[in-house]
């Protein structure tokens, strides 16, 4: 089984990231955040992006907070594959993955709102499950969720590879004993948590992949 995480792992969503979360700023008269400011909040969901990003520069009131997020939601949903690409080599790999292997996303963003990305950039169909925010799980670095697909697919976790960008990715992973593939071309910071692998491009990643797939 691959578990893939969705932002800055399979998928290049930065764009679409911070001009949602700009407009959504900007309606309540908060300050507009720079791309690398809001790469440096995401990781832990959508509410606790705009948490941060509507503190970054003065405090909020939770309820302001709530405020924002709701309409960072509605926007987002609008404009989420405006820009957003799977990573140069991914979707093909997908699409032409091995049939033995089940192949999902496992992400900190809704739930929802993942499906409706992934099936605007079409690759939905080619995943055995996607589960996110508001379906049931904890948060990673929780590691309930994968726990959750261990069972459903009756693997030991040797036979388990977690693909992410972020130390929640490997915190999750780590407590299972599953195998774990850092990506550094993604978002996020590994913590110094351990890795059998870390990978500078996408295209090395196809290639673990592939190795990983083989009969």
């Amino acid at each position: 089984m691959v578990v893939f995480d969705l932002d800055g792992a399979l998928v290049d969503s930065l764009k679409d990231l911070c001009s949602s979360v700009n407009r959504a700023l900007n309606e309540f008269q908060r300050s507009p955040l720079s791309p690398i400011q809001i790469q440096g909040y995401l990781g832990g969901g959508g509410r606790q992006l705009i948490a941060a990003a509507a503190t970054h520069s003065e405090p909020a009131a939770a309820d302001l907070i709530e405020q924002i997020y709701r309409v960072y939601l509605r926007v987002y949903r609008q404009q989420l594959a405006v820009h957003t690409r799977a990573y140069a080599g991914l979707g093909y790999w997908l699409h032409q993955r091995p049939c033995s292997l089940a192949v999902g996303v496992l992400t900190n963003k809704a739930g929802e709102a993942a499906r409706l990305l992934l099936a605007r950039i079409h690759l939905l169909r080619t995943l055995d499950f996607v589960i996110g925010a508001g379906d049931g799980f904890a948060l990673k670095p929780s590691s309930q969720a994968l726990e959750h697909l261990l069972r459903r697919y009756q693997l030991s976790r040797d036979c388990c590879m977690v693909v992410g960008d972020h130390h929640t990715d490997l915190r999750s992973a780590a407590a299972v004993g599953c195998r774990r593939v850092f990506c550094e071309y993604g978002y996020g910071q590994s913590d110094r948590i351990a890795a059998q692998a870390s990978v500078g491009t996408p295209q090395e990643l196809v290639a673990i992949l592939h190795r990983f797939g083989a009969p």
